[in-house]
C-alpha cells in the first residue's frame, strides 16, 4: 500500500512539472486567441452535461486527475444516521451556460448600464462601471448568465479586488490610511467588537482590541463598499493556476468550476454526478458554481483557491463531505425533524394598484406558495415516509426552537414561540416555515441570531433571510453559500 502511495505521488509530481510548462503554453495560446477575436464566438460548452449519462456507470477513473471523487468526499461524509428516505424527483433540466465565454461586465442590452464606482475619482482601475449585476434569483455575478432582462444592478453586487482601489479587506488595521477606509470591528466573531473600540487602531493603538489576532480583531473597511466582514485567514496564498483562467474571470465558479474536458478544472460537472445522484433542487451544480462566484467576488480568502492544488481538494472533498451528511446526500435542504413532514399552499393575495378614486381602483390577484412544517420528536418521525405520527403543536403547544426572543436586530432577526396555523384542517399541527430559523442550506444554519449575520454578509440586508428565512432553502446559490 505503501509503495502504491508513492508512486502515485511521483506521478502527481511529474504531472506538476508538466503542468507548469503547459500553464505558460496555455497563456499564451489564450492571449493569442483574444487578439484575433473580435466578437464573442458563439457558445461551445453547458454548464450541465448535455448526455444523458446515468451516473451509477461512471466511475472515479473517468475523471480528469486531481479532481474531487465520489470515494474521497463521500468517505468524509459517511454518517450512521438513518437516510431511508424515497427517491427524490429528477432535478429539473436547467438552462445551459458557456463556461468559456460567459464574459462581463454586463453591459449589453436588456441590462441598463450599472452605476460608477464611487471610487473613480480616486483611482483609475474604478473609472468603469461595477462589474457585477443581481440576476432575477437575486444571485451576483457577471456575463450572459446573470445579465437577463430581470436583472438589477445594485452596490453590494461588487468585486472587492476590482471595485476598491484598496483591494479586498483582511484582518488588522495597519494599512487602514485612505479617506475612504475605516478601522471596525468583526460583528462575526465569537466575541463581536464594536467599532467605536477599534477607532485608535488605525493610529497606532497596541492594546485590545488591536492586538488581536487572527480573524477575532479589528479590520479595515473601505465605506464605499457594502460591509463585508472577512472571512479567516489561513495563511496561504492564492493558487498560481488562479491566473489562468483570468482570460475567462468571467466565467461561473472561476477557477473551481468548468468543463469535463478541462484538465484545470477542480470539480467538473461529472464529479458532481458521481457525488450526488439523486440530488434535488436547489442543489445544482450550476448553484455551487454561482455560489462560489458570489463568495469570492467580495473576500480576499477565496473558497478552493488558496494554496496548492493538493490542499484546495482537501478542503473542497471536506465541504462536500459535511454537505453531503447535513443534506442527506444533497436531497433535502431542510432539517428533517423541524420540516420533513411539510405541506406547501398557494395563497391568493389582492393588491390595489390604485387610481383615480370612486371605484376605479385597480385590482391585482398574485399568487403566493407557503410551506407548512409539522415539527416532530424523533421517536414520532418516519425516515421512509418523511411522516410525523404526533405534532410537537399536538393540543396548543408552542414551538420553541432556534429562537431567542429577547435579541433584536443587529444581534438577532425577530422573533417568537408560534403556535399551530389552524386547530383543525388541512394545516393542523402545522407553523409557517418562514415563522421559523431551523437548519437550512449545504450546512446547516440555524437559530434567529446566525440567520441575521447570514442575511447581513450574503446580501447586505439583514431583513433578507430575517424574513424569508425559505430562500436559504429555494435559491440554489444562497443555499450552498451559506454553508
Amino acid at each position: 500500500m505503501e509503495e502504491e502511495m508513492e508512486e502515485e505521488m511521483e506521478e502527481e509530481m511529474e504531472e506538476g512539472k508538466k503542468g507548469k510548462k503547459k500553464d505558460k503554453q496555455k497563456q499564451d495560446k489564450q492571449k493569442q486567441e483574444q487578439e484575433k477575436q473580435e466578437e464573442p464566438n458563439e457558445p461551445t460548452a453547458q454548464l450541465e452535461s448535455e448526455q444523458n449519462t446515468d451516473p451509477q456507470q461512471l466511475q472515479d477513473g473517468d475523471l480528469p486527475p486531481n479532481t474531487v471523487t465520489l470515494s474521497t468526499a463521500a468517505a468524509i461524509g459517511a454518517t450512521d444516521e438513518p437516510t431511508t428516505v424515497p427517491p427524490s424527483p429528477q432535478t429539473p433540466e436547467e438552462s445551459t451556460i458557456d463556461l468559456s465565454r460567459a464574459r462581463g461586465p454586463c453591459s449589453g442590452d436588456p441590462c441598463p448600464l450599472p452605476p460608477m464606482n464611487a471610487n473613480a475619482t480616486a483611482n483609475s482601475n474604478a473609472t468603469t462601471p461595477f462589474r457585477l449585476c443581481r440576476n432575477s434569483r437575486g444571485i451576483c455575478g457577471a456575463g450572459p448568465a446573470y445579465c437577463n432582462a430581470l436583472s438589477t444592478w445594485t452596490p453590494f453586487c461588487h468585486d472587492c479586488s476590482v471595485d476598491s482601489p484598496n483591494g479586498c479587506p483582511t484582518f488588522g488595521c495597519d494599512d487602514c490610511r485612505a479617506d475612504s477606509q475605516r478601522c471596525v470591528g468583526n460583528r462575526n466573531g465569537i466575541n463581536p467588537i464594536d467599532d467605536d473600540a477599534c477607532d485608535a487602531c488605525a493610529a497606532g493603538q497596541t492594546y485590545w482590541p488591536c492586538d488581536v489576532k487572527g480573524s477575532e480583531g479589528c479590520w479595515c473597511w473601505d465605506t464605499a463598499l457594502p460591509r463585508v466582514e472577512p472571512s479567516p485567514p489561513s495563511g496561504l496564498p492564492l493558487a498560481e493556476d488562479y491566473a489562468i483562467h483570468d482570460a475567462d474571470a468571467d466565467a461561473i465558479g472561476r477557477g473551481v468550476c468548468g468543463r469535463d474536458d478541462d484538465q484545470d478544472v477542480l470539480f467538473p460537472p461529472r464529479a458532481f454526478e458521481l457525488l450526488a445522484p439523486r440530488a434535488s433542487p436547489p442543489f445544482t451544480y450550476r448553484g455551487f458554481c454561482e455560489a462560489v462566484d458570489d463568495y469570492n467576488s467580495r473576500h480576499a480568502e477565496k473558497a478552493f483557491l488558496m494554496g496548492p492544488r493538493e490542499r484546495r481538494l482537501d478542503e473542497l472533498a471536506a465541504f462536500l463531505g459535511s454537505a453531503s451528511h447535513d443534506t442527506d446526500a444533497f436531497r433535502t435542504s431542510r432539517e428533517y425533524l423541524a420540516c420533513g413532514d411539510r405541506v406547501e399552499r398557494t395563497l391568493e393575495r389582492r393588491r390595489e394598484l390604485g387610481g383615480g378614486g370612486g371605484g376605479d381602483d385597480k385590482i391585482d390577484d398574485d399568487e403566493e406558495t407557503e410551506w407548512y412544517c409539522m415539527p416532530c420528536a424523533p421517536d414520532h418521525y418516519d425516515y421512509t415516509t418523511q411522516t410525523c405520527a404526533l405534532s410537537m403543536l399536538d393540543n396548543d403547544q408552542s414551538y420553541y426552537g432556534y429562537c431567542q426572543p429577547f435579541t433584536a436586530p443587529p444581534d438577532g432577526c425577530p422573533c417568537d414561540y408560534v403556535k399551530e396555523v389552524e386547530s383543525s384542517g388541512p394545516l393542523e399541527g402545522r407553523m409557517r416555515a418562514n415563522d421559523i430559523f431551523f437548519g437550512r442550506g449545504s450546512i446547516h444554519l440555524s437559530h434567529n441570531f446566525n440567520y441575521i449575520r447570514a442575511s447581513t454578509t450574503m446580501t447586505g440586508s439583514e431583513d433578507t433571510f430575517c424574513a424569508h428565512p425559505e430562500l436559504l432553502a429555494t435559491v440554489e446559490s444562497w443555499a450552498w453559500g451559506v454553508g
